[in-house]
């Protein structure tokens, strides 16, 4: 199998309207087996309107026994007005491919921005492949009202595929704003998937009167067909007295479930932590209008 080598990126957007994308480890193999690259992406954002799209390995799909790397992937926001989309590895996988264990960090220290970040695939994971055990941090800014964090899967999981045991810990430090967290896949998994044993953490924090967040163990869609759900733990977090008009929502598995999808077997509380799963709302979230950073990679196409 071939290995990758292992890359160590920074960027600077520092011009008004500048987008970038970075790719961990370009022209990954697609045709032969190989082993993504322990890379680090580092990118800080100084400027209106500018937005990053990082790939630790390719924006391509992973095949047969393809492995992506171990990627450490930073994005600092100190503007406003910007958007960000992070992935672990790829933009799907498929076959008996796996996702590396990566490690993103997404500090918005700003306002009116928008963080999507995958910790595998920015698409879907299909046939037996797995994802690999993630850890996400999002620091959520002002105003900003699409921020998207998953697991394993930016869009769904099918087949037998199988999730990460991932670790998500996202910040609502805000007055207004909110986040989409799941544990594996925001979109449905369905056939014989399997969620992995996630554990997701929700800080609310400073005046939060009109913030809040939805999580989910593992779909922000659906559990279909013969899907499972992971034995996963949510916790939410409330260091502040102004949270009026908040709302959280929590899903041990997922908000729907259909066919023979099963829910995550809870053990005893002597033998390990209970799945958290409650709803808290005063108000309806309000609704940002601007594309998500996943659109506006998706129009612009692939830019080197």
């Amino acid at each position: 199998m071939q290995h990758l080598p292992n890359d160590t990126i920074d960027i600077l957007l520092d011009q008004f309207g500048q987008i970038e994308t970075v790719i961990g480890d370009p022209n990954f193999p697609t045709t032969t087996d190989a082993w993504g690259g322990n890379d680090t992406v580092t990118a800080t954002i100084t400027q209106p309107e500018a937005e990053v799209t990082i790939f630790g390995d390719d924006n391509t799909t992973l095949h047969g026994q393809s492995h992506g790397g171990n990627d450490t992937l930073t994005v600092n926001v100190n503007y406003g007005w910007n958007a960000a989309l992070v992935v672990g590895d790829a933009q799907a996988m498929t076959d008996d491919a796996k996702g590396g264990n990566d490690t993103i960090d997404t500090q918005d220290h700003s306002m009116y921005t928008n963080v999507h970040a995958f910790g595998d695939v920015a698409g879907d994971v299909s046939g037996n492949s797995h994802g690999g055990s993630d850890t996400i941090t999002g620091a959520v800014g002002w105003r900003g009202f699409d921020n998207v964090y998953a697991g394993d899967a930016g869009g769904s999981m099918s087949g037998t595929a199988q999730g990460g045991n991932d670790t998500l810990d996202i910040s609502l430090n805000t007055r207004e704003g909110s986040a989409r967290a799941s544990g594996d896949a925001i979109g449905s998994i369905s056939g014989d998937a399997h969620g992995g044993n996630d554990n997701i953490i929700l800080t609310m924090s400073g005046e939060n009167v009109w913030a809040g967040a939805s999580l989910s163990g593992d779909s922000s869609t659906s559990l279909t067909d013969n899907a499972q759900g992971g034995d996963d733990i949510l916790t939410v977090k409330i260091s502040t007295e102004y949270t009026d008009d908040a709302r959280d929502m929590l899903f041990g598995d997922a908000p729907t479930m259909s066919g023979n999808a099963m829910a995550a077997t809870i053990s005893s509380p002597a033998e390990r932590p209970p799945t958290f799963c409650m709803a808290m709302q005063r108000s309806m979230i309000p609704q940002h209008r601007a594309r998500s950073p996943a659109a506006r990679y998706a129009q612009r196409g692939r830019r080197k």
